[in-house]
């Protein structure tokens, strides 16, 4: 783990009683926290994925004007449709609070003494006052990616900082069962496991296996940044004569596929929008006999192995060459369609950062559950 990690303080389920002596904290409260120490990310990563789009919508009108621009050939459109591009660059402009040449040259034209026909007649202005804008669109694009990647690596140190407390939580419950006897003295014992943990590591009344659990952050510490590696290091070939298929075939999701299991709790569904999920699990109480202690040490060593594949995520990594990335191998963008097809391939990348790191929050989630329902047990 590295020293950023080691340094993040955050509240985990447990430390409330430490800190405050005598408060019991109810399941939905120990969610809650790891929830509430993510909120704030999430909320920021929305606000930049709207941004995002926003600036993707101007680029694809601001090629949709050099389009008609140049299809009017050297006679140019109307100033009548320059009219019309008018208010779209005027929007565009604003985002910048600066008014780029094409904006002031379509001001100065409608600012012209009209005459009868005016509308008509040929404008001035031509594609040349597109071209400085675009670029500042696409800087703004990549300034944008930059915030949003950055905003997943802190949430996943976050994630990985609830996951080291957990640890020697885990060792403490582990040596409680050296001497334990299965089912207390009367035998037969059950326990009863709240909603907001059944919903994480019950489906139809059955318990996950922790394996399933390790193979989805396996596939998340080693597929996803292999495939993104890959998409990257095709990016950087790019010449500025691609097509827009041949772009979209760079991010094609069918190259990243799925893990090859997962626990029955979570549903993943993959998208050109990017990594889904859902927790499908039980909701509502789920009463089971307590464990014998093989079957109970079997789930503990999987919550180790849950842990150490926390600490091996390198999410900090990824984000520095994903950034190191977009400072060397812009040189060469394709225009039209091609352009916004690598825009949209990249917030694609952009977007499956973030969700990896809340499907690790899952991950979280379903071994803070498998410690609660073992320490259950061992009071029963």
């Amino acid at each position: 783990m590295s020293d950023a990690d080691q340094n993040i303080n955050v509240v985990v389920p447990g430390d409330k009683e430490e800190i405050f002596g005598t408060v019991e904290v109810t399941p939905e409260e120990k969610h809650d926290m790891i929830d509430f120490a993510l909120v704030e990310d999430d909320k920021a990563h929305q606000h930049i994925d709207h941004n995002l789009e926003e600036v993707i919508e101007d680029s694809v009108a601001l090629e949709s004007y050099a389009a008609l621009l140049r299809s009017a050939g050297y006679d140019g459109v109307s100033k009548q449709t320059a009219k019309a591009i008018a208010i779209g660059v005027a929007r565009i402009d604003r985002r910048f609070g600066t008014k780029s040449a094409l904006g002031i040259s379509l001001e100065d034209e409608a600012s012209e003494t009209k005459s009868i026909g005016h509308d008509q007649e040929k404008s001035g202005v031509n594609e040349e006052g597109l071209a400085g804008r675009a670029k500042e669109l696409w800087a703004k694009f990549v300034e944008l990616l930059k915030k949003a990647l950055n905003i997943a690596k802190e949430k996943l140190a976050k994630i990985k900082a609830h996951f080291a407390n957990l640890g020697p939580k885990l060792e403490s419950l582990k040596g409680d069962f050296a001497n334990w006897s299965p089912n207390g003295k009367d035998g037969g014992k059950k326990v009863t496991i709240p909603a907001v943990d059944a919903r994480y590591i019950f489906k139809d009344g059955k318990l996950i296996n922790p394996a399933d659990v390790v193979a989805v952050m396996q596939w998340c510490n080693k597929v996803i940044p292999t495939y993104t590696k890959t998409a990257l290091a095709k990016v950087n070939t790019l010449t500025g004569k691609e097509s827009a298929d041949s772009i979209n075939a760079i991010f094609n999701v069918d190259n990243l596929g799925a893990p090859h299991t997962s626990p029955s709790t979570l549903e993943i569904n993959m998208s050109g929008d990017g990594l889904k999920f859902e927790v499908v699990g039980d909701n509502t109480e789920v009463t089971v006999q307590v464990r014998s202690r093989s079957e109970i040490n079997k789930c503990m060593d999987g919550c180790f192995a849950i842990n150490d594949a926390a600490d091996e995520a390198d999410h900090a990594g990824e984000t520095a060459s994903f950034l190191d990335a977009l400072e060397k191998q812009y040189n060469v963008i394709p225009g039209g369609d091609a352009a916004e097809a690598l825009k949209a391939g990249l917030k694609f990348l952009q977007n499956l950062s973030m969700e990896k790191s809340t499907l690790m929050s899952f991950c979280l989630h379903v071994n803070m559950c498998l410690f609660h329902l073992m320490s259950a047990e061992r009071d029963a």
